[in-house]
């Protein structure tokens, strides 16, 4: 079904949001299922990673939250394509069994059936308190960012070419908001920050965020994770501080 070209297949591998609209809560668990019946980490990355934001309703979201600018749509789904294929080509060098984690690689050669279910339950009640409680730390930093930082700091920051998407990229990452809503958020911020800045929020949150880690850590190995958090966070820079340079 999946063409033999590795870039084709990745590329067919992004585009399945569009007929499977899932966000990044929803899509590691399908995309551990594809790891379990045999994809490679790169194939599966491409998936993971475009899947939130190369959906029907994100795209539908942003085109509403930006109808007044219609090139942050453009550029949030080609950059993101760019992005995530990037990352999916340096994944592609990790040997296999460098990447999965042992604890997953364990469940996905269980050959107990009974014992499987019963490690997937106790794995899923785990994730979900992680989860819990990685969203709670991440909505609790965010309100005291706007409770106590004042706001000739946040207009300073929001100004600056390259502090504003550092600013920008670290908020995606710690308020952990889902893609499909996350542009009406992002849009409180146009006035004060720079273009660049928020398209780097919308590029770097769907892919990478407290959320997203803590799922990975279940699947992955945390020098993987590590490297294409990097990855992903140093291209979202790139996309922002160019933006912020060269568009107008």
């Amino acid at each position: 079904m999946l063409p033999k070209n590795a870039f084709l297949r990745r590329i067919a591998l992004s585009m399945i949001g569009l007929i499977l609209p899932v966000c990044e809560c929803g899509n590691v668990p399908i995309a551990r299922s594809l790891i379990a019946n045999g994809l490679k980490p790169a194939d599966v990355i491409s998936f993971l990673f475009a899947a939130p934001i190369l959906n029907p309703i994100t795209i539908i979201s942003t085109m509403t939250a930006f109808s007044f600018d219609t090139r942050m749509v453009w550029w949030r789904i080609i950059f993101a394509l760019i992005i995530v294929q990037i990352t999916a080509f340096i994944v592609s060098f990790f040997k296999e069994d460098s990447v999965i984690n042992p604890e997953f690689e364990k469940l996905c050669h269980s050959h107990n059936h009974g014992s499987k279910l019963s490690n997937i339950f106790s794995s899923s009640r785990n994730e979900f308190w992680q989860l819990f409680t990685m969203l709670a730390l991440g909505a609790s930093i965010a309100a005291a960012t706007q409770i106590f930082v004042p706001r000739f700091i946040i207009n300073a920051v929001g100004g600056d070419i390259f502090l504003s998407v550092i600013s920008m990229i670290t908020l995606s990452f710690v308020i952990s908001i889902c893609s499909s809503i996350d542009a009406f958020f992002a849009l409180a911020y146009v006035r004060n920050f720079t273009t660049g800045s928020i398209l780097s929020f919308l590029l770097f949150g769907p892919m990478i965020d407290i959320k997203m880690i803590t799922l990975l850590k279940t699947t992955f190995r945390w020098k993987f994770i590590a490297t294409i958090t990097l990855t992903v966070f140093i291209l979202s820079l790139i996309v922002g501080l160019g933006v912020n340079l060269y568009v107008r």
